[in-house]
């Protein structure tokens, strides 16, 4: 659903349909509502208190309404992140935490990460007797200190922390490298061709667009068709290679074979007609667009297998100095009894949730946890991370209410994942009307 389109009047309006069920209503404290923002939830826990309250005036010997009115205050209507904390706190005995903890504010937690950062990097060149370490920020950073190195670290270590098991991340990331990974099925492959097929979608549309202009006009049509027909074959020619599978190499080809042809001459007064003038330019703008894809695909597939071998060890060493970090960071935040909001996660995923060969497990808390909710209500879920899907996931017994705006996912809150949002929206079938 679309900003502004009622997404949480649809969530707040499926909730009072739960609680005033005249055959099977559900207790307000049977209800997990959860919400991105503080001020979100006391909205959220407002409007359900005034639609209930106006149901009263209608009908005021109501016994659940009241009591479900009664309830509102201490339902359970809360953010992700407040969510954690109190199961943090509740079972901190679980955990490896003190149960005086607190949550850093940002000056705290940047101290914090300055002075891991710092111990992590000291500690790498101290052990770098073969100069790897100094080798990997010589290859991605020129300069006369580390702080490139230092940032890169950083942002991949809370990268990492948006998904349930960031070390596990990590692993894949350097397995990408090792396993020679076939480029069109990489994410960088992936994210390259789906770059190039919007390119080509948009220069076609705009090719077609031209040559509906041109249609009713014999003068522009001598002096245009020729070219813009050229163009939409050459256009058409690569997106069927991409349709039909074929290898990056074919697919690269096809794009480099793109030779535009020249446009014929328009009677001398028409050349400064706005129409013709803006022919010109969004010619131009084809011609620049497919131009440049070759250099989006600059690298066969031979050179880059050999890239992702000769970059493999570099990777490997990345990450894990990305993993020393971690290690560096809990330390030092755990001698200061402060956690930060993806450290409050991660535990309560901990109790949440375990490892298995298979994939993962809900704990026998989670099962217990289960059992506390009639349903589970979410609001803008594209700012959910592949974390925090997971943790709803383990407390649900497949009675999960989400809604969001995957445009909204833009934002890119807390490592916001958006593929986890439409991969479930691709997972229903559209709604018809009549016959829901």
């Amino acid at each position: 659903a679309a900003a502004g389109s009622g997404k949480t009047a649809v969530l707040t309006q499926r909730v009072i349909n739960r609680l005033t069920d005249k055959e099977n209503p559900v207790s307000a404290d049977r209800l997990l509502i959860v919400t991105f923002t503080k001020a979100a939830a006391s909205e959220m826990r407002e409007r359900i208190s005034s639609a209930l309250t106006s149901l009263i005036r209608e009908d005021p010997m109501d016994k659940n309404l009241i009591n479900q009115q009664i309830l509102i205050p201490t339902a359970k209507i809360c953010t992700i992140d407040s969510f954690c904390l109190d199961l943090v706190k509740e079972n901190f005995q679980h955990l490896s935490v003190s149960p005086d903890f607190r949550i850093g504010d940002e000056g705290e937690i940047a101290l914090l990460s300055k002075e891991a950062m710092d111990m992590t990097m000291e500690q790498l060149y101290q052990d770098d007797e073969g100069g790897d370490f100094k080798n990997l920020n010589e290859l991605l950073f020129s300069g006369r200190d580390d702080s490139h190195l230092c940032d890169m670290i950083e942002k991949l270590y809370t990268a990492s922390m948006s998904f349930p098991f960031p070390e596990k991340w990590l692993d894949t990331l350097v397995g990408s490298f090792e396993k020679g990974e076939d480029i069109k099925k990489s994410a960088y492959g992936k994210i390259v061709l789906g770059y190039v097929r919007r390119v080509l979608e948009y220069t076609r549309d705009l090719t077609n667009n031209m040559l509906v202009s041109i249609a009713d006009n014999a003068d522009l049509q001598k002096a245009y068709l020729n070219a813009l027909s050229t163009d939409r074959a050459q256009i058409e020619y690569i997106l069927d290679a991409i349709d039909r599978d074929c290898s990056w190499d074919e697919i690269r080809r096809a794009i480099s074979a793109y030779k535009p042809e020249r446009l014929g001459r328009v009677p001398k007064e028409m050349s400064e007609d706005f129409a013709v003038v803006a022919l010109k330019d969004n010619r131009g703008t084809v011609k620049d667009e497919l131009k440049a894809l070759s250099a989006s695909m600059c690298c066969s597939e031979e050179e880059y297998a050999e890239d992702m071998k000769n970059l493999g060890p570099m990777m490997k060493i990345l990450t894990e100095t990305a993993k020393r970090y971690k290690h560096n960071y809990d330390l030092v935040k755990k001698e200061k009894k402060i956690a930060d909001f993806s450290d409050i996660t991660h535990m309560a995923l901990q109790l949440l949730v375990k490892e298995t060969a298979e994939g993962w497990e809900s704990t026998s808390l989670a099962e217990n946890l289960k059992d506390n909710f009639s349903e589970i209500l979410i609001d803008e879920y594209q700012d959910t991370n592949a974390a925090q899907d997971m943790l709803f996931t383990s407390v649900s017994k497949n009675n999960l209410f989400r809604v969001g705006d995957v445009k909204q996912s833009i934002y890119r809150f807390r490592q916001a994942n958006p593929d986890i949002f439409i991969s479930l929206k691709d997972a229903y079938e559209p709604y018809n009307k009549e016959e829901n």
